[in-house]
């Protein structure tokens, strides 16, 4: 980040919404979000930025965004803002595949 002491304003769902100077007491950046958690931001004035002019890493759900890969951390798992529709890992559609075979060998003992 670049030098200086920021305040950090939050939404409900704990969303980065702007961040603000702590010395001048001036807004330095907004931040909008997409239903998929894709950022839109804007310097103090309100025009839109393409990258934070403070090199901010929290953004969507106050968690860190890696700036080589564009990914949200959420702890386990990474998070891309800007792939559509539900995100299915190997493990998750293996382990539903192993539930429904359980439950078909079960059920057909009974």
């Amino acid at each position: 980040m670049q030098e200086g002491i920021f305040a950090p304003t939050y939404d409900l769902q704990g969303n980065v919404l702007s961040l603000i100077d702590s010395y001048y007491s001036e807004k330095i950046e907004s931040y909008e979000y997409n239903v998929f958690g894709k950022e839109i931001i804007f310097d103090g004035n309100g025009e839109q930025l393409l990258d934070s002019s403070v090199n901010n890493p929290w953004i969507f759900a106050n968690k860190r965004k890696d700036k080589t890969t564009g990914l949200i951390n959420f702890g386990l798992r990474d998070y891309d803002p800007n792939r559509r529709g539900l995100d299915f890992s190997r493990y998750n559609i293996l382990s539903s595949i192993i539930i429904v075979e359980l439950y078909a060998i079960v059920r057909a003992f009974l």
